[in-house]
């Protein structure tokens, strides 16, 4: 058994492929925990390579979208950012949306609003691409979440941005680091 991994750098197409450390008879609970282990921990070198070879500059330091692995937890999100003077050093930082973006009541959208606590009005919130419902990781990261009424979004960037030092921010709110 072989498992491949896919991933986009800049205009490539980058193919990883792994044997299986395990036979179909060795599928035991303690072998399937080691076997996720390793393949996790290789996703993210090889995710950590690809975004270290990218040539990158204090110019393009600031959009959340260059961050890598990012992930919603409730409103909390967390993302991976370079250091706008290191461009190799990843820091990991969770931002709570709340103090980012509102919800509009009478138009049943989201909205950039310091301080919004958007959670009291949606749920189910979710990230996703730059299209509504596209369910993907490509493209410019969005928030989209069911806002008393039908699902609504709104991109990430430009109300969350990057600091020199690789955190998450918005509307003067630096995320907190995540060791």
């Amino acid at each position: 058994m072989e498992y491949v991994i896919v991933a986009i750098h800049g205009q490539n197409l980058l193919r990883f492929s792994f044997p299986s450390i395990l036979q179909p008879d060795q599928f035991q609970a303690s072998n399937l925990a080691k076997m996720k282990s390793f393949y996790t921990l290789s996703l993210l070198a090889l995710a950590g390579i690809a975004a270290a070879e990218e040539p990158r500059n204090s110019t393009s330091n600031g959009d959340v979208n260059s961050c890598i692995l990012p992930d919603l937890d409730g409103t909390k999100f967390k993302a991976s950012c370079f250091m706008g003077d290191s461009p190799r050093t990843l820091i990991t930082s969770k931002l709570d949306l709340n103090h980012c973006f509102g919800a509009s009541i009478k138009t049943h959208q989201l909205t950039d609003k310091p301080d919004g606590n958007f959670q009291r009005k949606c749920a189910r919130c979710k990230l996703g691409g730059a299209q509504e419902g596209s369910g993907t990781e490509a493209g410019n990261w969005s928030l989209y979440c069911y806002c008393v009424g039908p699902k609504t979004g709104i991109p990430l960037h430009p109300t969350i941005t990057v600091n020199e030092r690789g955190l998450l921010q918005c509307h003067g709110h630096v995320a907190k680091l995540v060791q």
